[in-house]
């Protein structure tokens, strides 16, 4: 949609006027796809979808230990418009999400850069089971946005120029029907107004050390999910994890455990359709082995989990035979102390498709 590169070129514009010395405003373009998710997708997959976006950096103003450790990423806000090249069935997306970027290798010149971030979108389109049913991605105007890209950059005088891929992701995990969500990937191009000053903070490395090499994680949460078709009940999700933590040093950890899960939504399906009561319990109780990682980032952590069930109840029913659990927690005592609490928010999905959204709160000892 012309209007959408319009606006981001305008704000990249004003706000490369108005940037201060120490900031950075980067605009990217990317010619994306569609990714299909097999047969699921009613709508016709459009040609050129476009992802454009604009992006502000805030300087390393100070020195903390989680940014040596990883090298001073580049914290920074991104503003996002997705014209999926549909406008009639799909719409425009428009999304803010924070950001965090690291140097994978390089210098001041030339290097290699990745970036992550995740945060609220507003599709313009949705489902409507009578005035637009063919788009069963998206069945609430408010989603998530997560994005994640790859960057060859080159400085050019006073600027940044880089040639990378991008992977765009729409969904507001199950908490509304349908939901097959928008993938986009493609390669993007980028330029950057760069003002930021590489600091000298004048530090030795500092030691990097742990309060103990071995511990625990236990863990509490509660999802919600829409019911199997628009606009049923918000059944909820209960599970409750526990497993013994290794931790490298302060900044990364895993954790290898047992997890156990009980579904309303599952059990509502089978008992209302298919299965006795005491059958339908069973079918709705999962429990796994799992794996998570931890990256640390002062007091926010990113956790990274994969399960596999276990055949315990041991009731036949249809599934994937394992799932993947990504997360944000926030640790408000850092990390500092041999006991430390957090809460967290948390996707699970099998494959490419979500299951529920999830809070949770637990403590690592």
């Amino acid at each position: 949609m012309p209007t959408n590169i319009t606006i981001i070129c305008f704000l990249f514009i004003s706000l490369s006027i108005s940037a201060q010395q120490g900031d950075k405003i980067s605009f990217g373009y990317s010619a994306s796809h569609l990714i299909k998710l097999g047969n699921r997708n009613t709508f016709a997959i459009p040609d050129n979808p476009t992802v454009q976006n604009i992006a502000y950096s805030f300087p390393n103003l100070r020195s903390s230990d989680w940014q040596q450790y990883w090298k001073y990423p580049q914290i920074g806000v991104h503003l996002f418009a997705l014209d999926m090249d549909d406008p009639k069935v799909l719409g425009y997306v428009y999304g803010v999400l924070p950001s965090l970027e690291f140097k994978i290798m390089g210098d001041q010149a030339i290097g290699f850069h990745a970036k992550f971030g995740t945060g609220l979108s507003f599709a313009t389109k949705t489902y409507h089971k009578l005035y637009n049913p063919s788009n069963n991605a998206i069945g609430s105007h408010f989603n998530n946005i997560s994005h994640f890209g790859l960057d060859f950059r080159v400085k050019l005088l006073n600027h940044n120029a880089s040639i990378g891929y991008q992977l765009t992701h729409i969904s507001n995990a199950r908490t509304a029907t349908p939901n097959t969500g928008f993938n986009l990937h493609g390669w993007q191009l980028t330029f950057s107004r760069n003002t930021l000053v590489k600091r000298n903070f004048n530090e030795s490395p500092r030691k990097i050390d742990t309060i103990q090499r071995w511990g625990g994680d236990i863990l509490l949460g509660y999802g919600v999910s829409e019911y199997s078709f628009t606009g049923g009940s918000k059944y909820g999700t209960y599970w409750v994890s526990s497993g013994l933590k290794y931790s490298w040093n302060n900044y990364i950890a895993a954790t290898i455990g047992v997890e156990y899960e009980y579904n309303e939504n599952i059990f509502q399906f089978h008992k209302q359709d298919f299965d006795i009561e005491e059958i339908a319990q069973d079918k709705a109780t999962q429990t796994s082995v799992f794996l998570a990682q931890y990256l640390r980032f002062g007091y926010l952590a990113i956790r990274l989990q994969g399960g596999f069930y276990l055949p315990y109840p041991d009731v036949e029913r249809t599934r994937h035979p394992n799932y993947l659990r990504v997360g944000v927690d926030i640790h408000p005592l850092n990390g500092r102390y041999r006991f430390d609490p957090y809460i967290g928010v948390s996707l699970k999905s099998h494959k490419a498709v979500a299951q529920y959204l999830g809070l949770y709160s637990g403590v690592m000892f």
